[in-house]
């Protein structure tokens, strides 16, 4: 198991590594704490909430978090069931 963690993870800085050479470099938007690049901020945004394990948007009937607010599906909260 540890090893095909190990590799998803090679692979997953491979892959990073990869895609800055296709943006341009006054675009380039890197993660502080690792080699993830993007030239989008909202994709940085979500790539940061996963090294601190921010969960901002809250369902305002239950306890229920989540990073991303467009997970859920339907619009805001469209995608619970209560």
């Amino acid at each position: 198991m540890a090893h095909s963690v190990v590799s998803h993870v090679g692979l997953q800085i491979e892959s990073w590594t990869h895609a800055a050479i296709h943006i341009k470099e006054d675009k380039r938007l890197h993660c502080p704490k690792c080699p993830f690049v993007t030239e989008y901020k909202h994709h940085l945004e979500y790539h940061l909430r996963n090294h601190f394990g921010s969960k901002p948007f809250k369902c305002p009937k239950c306890k229920f978090v989540i990073a991303m607010h467009y997970a859920w599906g339907g619009g805001q909260w469209g995608g619970m069931a209560h």
